[in-house]
């Protein structure tokens, strides 16, 4: 088992505009006319049982038809020193923390705020070490069955170690609100980097492979994602992939995973066919978001470019896509043919587990280096 080590520059600011996670809320699967998803709109309809239009890469980033072309050799954000933006400034009014402290530990800045609650980067002050620590929203957690369930899921998680997964350390229920301590990871996410950077076949591969690697430690524990994008993808500045995020909200959360007035679930584009058919859930699951992942990856574009729920969810349901080599010639045919084999609506009918991946996609790096 591969041991994680504490990063080598703890403090960075996050990139502009960079959270340390995003959970959209889903809306129960539609019976009709549905709501528009989220920053779809102008996409065109996609009957049930025919493949969406393809639509070129927007060159605008709110437009998400399309993924934008990122300017040749794009880095990630330049980071302020010393964990916080210049004095003064309008970053640093933003990722001022409104708070000094929580249990033990001192808090640095403001990291993100989601659906379940707000990230600080903060410094454990029993371990001298920094720490990512989110404080859930007081109206997070339905029940006391809720709380209990996360905390034996950090109970459990925080024993897992490899290096392509992100620390769990503790969950704390108490007077000062509940949160939970984290590794903190210090560059930027998989969503950042598919917006930004150039096209560079073997980089993109070598991803996939540290994703696979970290996403069958997991399944081999007997964890599933649930919830797997690339917002939950990190990145530390060596280029390490960090799989956050991961199946933390217990299971009398997920039973009422489509229930409306659940505030926190998973998100509609990255969900897999059983999910939305309320079968039983295997890792199958995550390779199904996977697949969406990848092909935004190298098709440069989401799979289903629709413009309401009711059909994203019939998409996932009976449609497949275009295949990625049609969308992006650069996408060798072997390569859009995994993407499409993860993509299949039967789990049965995707990869056996991620190792089988994993050593798929190594074929096609091998055979173009």
């Amino acid at each position: 088992m591969t041991e994680q080590t504490t990063p080598q520059n703890p403090f960075p600011g996050p990139p502009p505009g960079e959270s340390f996670e995003e959970r959209p809320a889903a809306p129960a699967p539609p019976s009709g006319p549905g709501q528009a998803v989220p920053r779809h709109s102008g996409s065109p309809s996609v009957p049930a049982g025919q493949a969406p239009p393809v639509q070129k890469p927007a060159q605008d980033a709110g437009q998400p038809s399309g993924i934008p072309r990122p300017a040749t050799n794009a880095q990630p954000p330049a980071q302020p020193q010393a964990g916080r933006p210049p004095a003064g400034s309008p970053l640093a009014e933003a990722y001022a923390p409104d708070r000094a402290s929580l249990y033990h530990f001192k808090l640095l800045r403001v990291l993100g705020e989601g659906g379940t609650g707000k990230v600080y980067l903060a410094v454990d002050q029993k371990r001298g070490e920094p720490a990512a620590i989110k404080l859930f929203h007081e109206n997070f957690f339905r029940n006391r069955l809720h709380v209990r369930d996360l905390a034996k899921s950090v109970q459990k998680f925080k024993k897992f170690k490899h290096v392509n997964v992100v620390q769990i350390y503790d969950f704390y229920d108490g007077s000062e609100g509940r949160c939970m301590s984290m590794e903190y990871v210090d560059g930027p996410s998989l969503k950042w980097y598919i917006l930004n950077r150039p096209w560079n076949l073997q980089e993109r591969l070598n991803i996939c492979m540290q994703i696979c690697t970290g996403m069958q430690y997991l399944h081999e524990k007997g964890c599933i994602h649930h919830d797997f994008k690339p917002a939950n993808v990190l990145f530390t500045r060596t280029g390490t992939v960090k799989i956050a995020d991961f199946s933390l909200y217990g299971s009398s959360f997920l039973l009422e995973l489509f229930d409306p007035n659940v505030g926190e679930q998973i998100t509609p584009m990255f969900v897999a066919p059983e999910f939305i058919r309320k079968e039983k859930l295997t890792p199958a699951v995550d390779q199904y978001s996977m697949g969406i992942t990848f092909y935004m990856m190298f098709a440069e574009r989401v799979p289903f470019p629709v413009d309401n729920l009711t059909q994203l969810y019939r998409c996932h349901l009976t449609v497949m896509p275009e295949h990625p080599s049609l969308v992006n010639p650069r996408c060798p045919t072997a390569l859009g043919d995994i993407i499409m084999r993860l993509l299949q609506k039967r789990p049965e009918q995707r990869f056996t587990d991620c190792d089988e991946l994993r050593i798929a996609l190594s074929q096609i790096g091998r055979s173009r280096i």
